[in-house]
């Protein structure tokens, strides 16, 4: 659910940013600043600061930077609306979702209710009543101990038809929640019951801890039911949008920088219980675009440790497309024909595990030797058909240097030419391109991260400029179109700026921070607000705000110019065309190009409201 402006503006004016960062750094006041050893990297010098005016904070050393919620974002690794939600329960902000007067709000809510309900009625059962004594010798035969039982909140659903609903009666828990949610089910007579009974439960968490909902596992063999069975899709709960383990291990994974991944459950508690911790389930699930995104919050390294079976490789196969379509570094780990990671930790030993993983195999190798196991690559139909599946994988991959040192290693393992294998590369680029929509391509690229160009560095100083010195704004927005503004985060930022310039008031670096996508782009917007250059006079600064608006104004110029010489050079020598219009075309651009070198766009700007453009639509779409 999306949060109006005006929630997120009070979160913004009510979180006041010290006392979100001094709940993780202990920060000490220098000056107007404040300061402390960073969150985001090892450090012995402190070069994290925070400015309490602006409400921001930056790190010197690491880069990191943002606003309270940013803040939120990055320690947490949470979306924009999980760290939202996180600040509003924080302040007693009451959001959309906790309207009664909202069927779909109030729906979610019940469901969220009755799965906290639930998970606490499992976890108490399991620990503290006689019913959960067989659950107990379970767990103490598999040997979980009490420190992953709490960890993960297992439970255990009586091997009753309503003790839950029961229980939900005395606790007021409102009995269309746990409909919702999905611990229910009807008979065909209509009766209501326990969906869950006499089971091994799994509270499956959001990242940002919210119980979404449950898998449920037999302890003893039942040829009529299912070993496992899990909560079906519900409002609050997505199989595809969650990884089991995440909320728990996430911190173990940011340590390692690797993410290992398994299909069930019991494979994450087994390799917790042993030491291995960086570790989350994918549920038996093909991996999802979501579950990619969620991964990349922590690590771009992941270790994929499935089953040693063709479905456990196969899994495998479906899952690396996914991950490296996102930017995830992959290898893979196929254990023994006999074993799971459940098992093979428990027969084998921890180190023995760590010892594979470390010597995982990477995604060429892995699919070539899961090709060769189902079928020789030794006639020429299937060479070429072993070719294009690894084609397939690598093209996917979008670091350049990475790619090309991968199709190398294809074309020396399958003993080809580098060149045959570049070239089936780029046909599979090229029709991938072609499969994509029109505009679904982000023109947005990590500028920040690169050694930024002119044009860039002059769309930045006019937002430093917009931002750190308002008295300059209208020389800016009655000189600039924001089409010409090439980079989508600063054009959202001065768009916004604009909008508020309009309404005769100013835009906060906090609402600057919102409107910003990228994490590189928030970094590089904190850093901006502690930068302010005090002994700039007024002509220094027009002069600089001028050379900006020259350096944007003359690169669009200049590429007009090249694309016309161009055209002009094809009708020379076609003889086709009209030379005569190209060449006053031509003129007029030229003559442009002097003006603006020149400045005699530059307009003298009164700031007077009556005098404000209207060159920048008011309906930018943030």
């Amino acid at each position: 659910m999306q949060i109006p402006e005006y929630i997120v503006q009070q979160i913004r004016e009510r979180a006041d940013i010290l006392d979100v960062v001094s709940e993780h750094v202990s920060l000490k006041k220098k000056g107007r600043y404040y300061f402390g050893l960073c969150p985001f990297h090892e450090e012995k010098t402190p070069s994290f600061s925070v400015d309490p005016d602006r409400q921001i904070f930056h790190c010197f050393g690491c880069g990191a930077g943002g606003n309270a919620i940013s803040f939120v974002m990055q320690i947490q690794k949470v979306s924009f609306l999980e760290a939202v939600r996180e600040l509003a329960r924080k302040l007693n902000i009451p959001l959309p979702e906790d309207n009664p007067n909202d069927p779909e709000a109030r729906r979610r809510l019940q469901a969220y209710e009755a799965n906290e309900f639930a998970a606490e009625f499992f976890h108490t059962n399991l620990l503290q009543t006689p019913a959960g004594e067989k659950a107990r010798a379970y767990l103490r035969k598999r040997g979980f101990d009490r420190r992953v039982i709490e960890k993960f909140k297992l439970g255990w659903a009586l091997d009753s038809w309503d003790g839950l609903i029961r229980e939900a009666k005395l606790k007021k828990i409102s009995l269309e929640g746990l409909r919702t949610a999905g611990l229910v089910s009807r008979s065909e007579q209509g009766r209501e019951y326990d969906r869950f009974r006499g089971r091994l439960m799994f509270p499956i968490f959001t990242a940002s801890g919210q119980v979404a909902g449950f898998g449920g596992r037999l302890i003893e063999d039942d040829p009529k039911q299912a070993k496992y069975i899990n909560t079906q899709e519900s409002p609050v709960y997505h199989k595809s949008s969650i990884l089991y383990g995440l909320r728990e291990n996430r911190g173990a994974i940011q340590q390692a920088d690797q993410a290992i991944l398994v299909e069930g459950y019991a494979d994450v508690i087994s390799l917790v219980q042993f030491g291995i911790e960086n570790v989350v389930a994918s549920s038996g699930t093909s991996l999802t675009e979501r579950q990619a995104q969620l991964l990349l919050r922590y690590t771009k390294n992941v270790v994929i440790l499935y089953d040693g079976d063709p479905a456990g490789a196969h899994a495998a196969l479906r899952g690396v497309d996914i991950l490296l379509d996102k930017g995830l570094r992959i290898s893979v780990v196929m254990l023994p024909k006999e074993h799971d990671p459940d098992s093979f930790v428990r027969q084998e030993g921890p180190e023995k595990l760590r010892r594979l993983i470390d010597q995982a195999q990477d995604i060429i190798e892995f699919k070539i030797s899961a090709y060769r196991s189902v079928k020789p690559d030794d006639s020429p139909q299937n060479r070429a058909e072993l070719l294009h599946l690894l084609v397939e994988t690598v093209a996917r991959i979008s670091d350049e240097v990475l790619r090309n040192l991968y199709a190398q290693q294809i074309a020396g393992k399958m003993g080809l030419p580098d060149e045959t294998v570049f070239k089936e590369i780029g046909k599979v680029q090229r029709n991938q391109r072609l499969k994509k929509k029109p505009g679904t391509e982000s023109a947005s690229v990590n500028t920040a991260a690169k050694a930024p160009g002119a044009r860039f560095t002059a769309e930045r100083d006019l937002v430093h400029i917009v931002l750190n010195y308002p008295d300059f704004q209208p020389l800016v927005f009655q000189n600039l179109d924001l089409n010409e503004v090439n980079e989508p985060d600063f054009r959202a930022i001065l768009g916004r700026a604009f909008q508020k310039y309009r309404q005769g008031e100013e835009v906060t670096f906090q609402e600057a921070l919102d409107v910003v996508e990228s994490p590189a782009i928030q970094a590089l917007l904190a850093e901006l607000g502690f930068q302010r250059e005090e002994n700039l006079g007024e002509e220094e600064l027009r002069t600089w705000v001028e050379d900006c608006l020259a350096t944007i104004k003359l690169t669009d110029i200049r590429r007009q110019i090249q694309l016309l010489r161009q055209e002009m050079r094809q009708a020379q020598h076609s003889g086709s065309g009209n030379l005569d219009e190209l060449n006053r075309k031509y003129l007029a651009l030229k003559q442009e190009e002097l003006r603006i070198r020149e400045r005699d766009w530059a307009q003298k700007a009164t700031g007077e409201k009556e005098d404000r453009p209207d060159s920048f639509p008011d309906d930018v779409p943030f």
